[in-house]
């Protein structure tokens, strides 16, 4: 009787063993699969300045290449201080007040924008899409 408890415990064992090795490794393959797409997608990747801003012009997003071509160097992202690196500067704010498009130069460089109108809980948020003009 005895002998009969051990040995079915020692399979109960061996069966928790093998079902425990068995989560870990569909684990590990389920950590490998977040880290693909789940659709294979053929993308270049975008060289696109992006900037979203909501309300009155505050910024809540400037990706790395706007922050490059209005020279931020690390600074706070300021509507204004951006908009006089902007020529013409009027139509630069015009993009955050409404959806459209308009050409303007930063510095030297030639850009074509445009705007989108995203609703949020809070009202919407304007996120301007920038590319240089060829």
């Amino acid at each position: 009787m005895e002998l009969i408890l051990i040995l079915l415990g020692l399979v109960l064992l061996i069966y928790i063993l093998g079902v425990v090795q068995q989560w870990q490794t569909t684990r590990n393959l389920v950590i490998e699969a977040e880290d693909k797409p789940i659709v294979p997608v053929n993308l270049v990747e975008g060289n696109e300045a992006v900037v979203v801003a909501e309300g009155r012009g505050h910024l809540v997003y400037i990706n790395e290449k706007a922050r490059n071509w209005f020279g931020m160097n690390g600074a706070e992202p300021n509507l204004t201080l951006m908009a006089q690196r902007v020529n013409p500067s009027d139509t630069f704010r015009d993009l955050f007040a409404r959806e459209g498009r308009v050409l303007f130069r930063v510095g030297s460089r030639q850009v074509e924008a445009t705007s989108h109108a995203i609703p949020v809980e809070t009202g919407r948020r304007m996120v301007v899409v920038m590319r240089e003009a060829p």
